[in-house]
């Protein structure tokens, strides 16, 4: 949607406070081939293996949120559905959006990512690649451990180009 290139028609959405976290998350609905549910397992992983601590947010229902699992509801934080101006805003103050999905034809998640200049974290799969090429870093959405080591190489190897990068891949899609 145009909103993610015109900032003045985004709208305020506030978040718990960080704390010194990581924000991690994406605005999606919980549909099994999305594979949210690994969340949990890579957020004990990234504080496990890597000292990483972070926070997976999710855009749920109310009835969605109810049908996850305890493990689930008590590892990850729901802000709820969003308006669509409040979708970038989110994906704006996330430090990076992951999408560990398992099958789509397409997804506007990726070109979302970019557009507010959000590190992309994605599923190795076509779709993804064929619609944001080299501006994701790629892992197996079926290794818990994989998204995780994916995650942690950015955040405990940071690279100094990234606003470059994150300019270069709002060009990509914007274009």
């Amino acid at each position: 949607d145009s909103v993610y290139f015109d900032r003045s028609r985004w709208e305020p959405l506030e978040l718990p406070p960080a704390d010194g976290r990581l924000r991690l998350g994406v605005v999606a609905s919980n549909y099994p081939h999305k594979n949210l549910a690994v969340f949990p397992e890579v957020k004990r992983l990234l504080r496990d293996r890597h000292g990483l601590e972070a926070d997976f947010l999710v855009t749920f229902s109310e009835a969605d949120w109810a049908r996850c699992s305890d493990d689930f509801r008590a590892s990850v934080v729901n802000v709820g559905t969003l308006a669509l101006p409040q979708c970038p805003t989110l994906n704006s103050q996330l430090d990076g959006v992951v999408l560990p999905t398992l099958l789509e034809c397409y997804s506007a998640t990726p070109i979302e990512a970019l557009a507010a200049r959000t590190p992309l974290f994605a599923s190795d799969r076509p779709f993804v690649r064929d619609t944001v090429g080299d501006y994701a870093r790629y892992f197996d959405p079926l290794d818990p451990s994989n998204i995780a080591d994916v995650i942690a190489e950015y955040f405990l190897h940071p690279q100094d180009r990234w606003s470059e990068e994150a300019d270069e891949g709002f060009r990509h899609v914007s274009d």
